[in-house]
């Protein structure tokens, strides 16, 4: 029997040599505290980014991390390219894929608003967990060694983190297609060509008017919701990416060694085996009138718009005539 899943919680482990994310100089000053001594004096210093905290007794204790933004990036490889946005047909292709509907993204366009997508996985910052201790090495550039040549560099033996990562996978399933909680996925009259897009990419889809479960008296939300075989699938490949990450620097490497599974049952997170195959409690629901939910939506949307178009000529028409009394003030 399918387990029926709200969330998956993933405990990863990475192990490697070297420090593969620095932190800025200024830094240095939590360093010293933590350590009670003026351990960094020079500027041309670099830092590994760490996670600072006070003890019971009052110190600061600091232990070295990948950042999350770092771990994201290395799941992927994703770079952004805003110019995409004017190409529907580049823009509707990564849209639709795995890494976008994983991962998320923003572009925004004066004239056409905001295409959106929240990622529907956190992850946390790693941890550094196997107690290595780390040392700081003279390094030189080639020349006369001066303040300029000379800098001191973080450096660590083997290493071994622990990250958290969290897949909601309702906000998996659920694509938002209307603007009306400013959270649209595409451009305004983009999306049935999103849509055609989708299904190439994912599979059938459901589209209508939703709402979250429980919230009644709430505006229709227009959207999709991918097929539970398409979520599934989308979870796999997403473990298959975290399995091969690896970010390599000059003087250290990061690579992935194992990881854990949990779902959240009775307000616990309870362990699980790889979620290889499962079913989807979302926390959306198609309503039933579709006809009325449609006629709600546009109703207060409109009514909404023409509101925000009013105050803005309001505006606007104050600012103007604040302007002609300044005029006529000064001649």
């Amino acid at each position: 029997m399918k387990q029926n899943l709200t969330s998956i919680k993933i405990v990863a482990y990475f192990k490697g040599q070297g420090i593969v994310n620095f932190d800025s100089t200024d830094q240095k000053w939590m360093l010293n505290e933590s350590a009670g001594a003026s351990i960094v004096t020079h500027d041309n210093t670099k830092i590994g980014k760490a996670a600072y905290r006070v003890t019971e007794d009052g110190k600061i204790a600091r232990t070295l991390k990948v950042s999350s933004q770092c771990i994201r990036q290395a799941i992927y490889h994703m770079t952004h390219n805003p110019n995409i946005m004017y190409s529907p047909a580049l823009f509707n292709d990564y849209t639709s894929s795995n890494p976008a509907i994983l991962m998320g993204y923003m572009y925004a366009n004066e004239k056409r608003g905001a295409a959106k997508r929240k990622s529907p996985l956190t992850v946390t910052d790693a941890l550094e967990i196997s107690g290595a201790i780390p040392t700081f090495n003279t390094h030189s550039n080639s020349g006369d060694r001066n303040d300029t040549s000379l800098y001191y560099v973080e450096e660590i033996g083997t290493t071994r983190f622990e990250c958290s990562m969290f897949i909601d996978l309702s906000e998996l399933k659920h694509i938002v297609l209307s603007d009306t909680f400013s959270r649209n996925s595409v451009f305004p009259d983009g999306e049935e060509a999103f849509k055609t897009a989708l299904r190439a990419k994912q599979g059938e889809i459901q589209d209508g008017y939703y709402k979250m479960v429980g919230e009644d008296g709430t505006v229709p939300e227009y959207g999709v919701e991918l097929s539970d075989d398409a979520v599934v699938k989308l979870v796999n490949d997403l473990l298959s990416h975290i399995k091969q990450l690896r970010i390599v620097r000059a003087n250290g490497y990061l690579e992935f060694d194992s990881m854990k599974f949990f779902s959240f049952e009775n307000g616990a997170w309870t362990p699980i085996d790889e979620p290889t195959d499962f079913s989807v409690k979302s926390s959306y629901v198609l309503l039933e009138n579709q006809e009325e939910a449609k006629k709600l939506h546009d109703e207060v949307c409109n009514t909404a718009k023409a509101e925000l178009n009013a105050r803005k000529t309001a505006k606007d028409e104050e600012k103007a005539k604040k302007a002609a009394k300044k005029s006529a003030k000064s001649k």
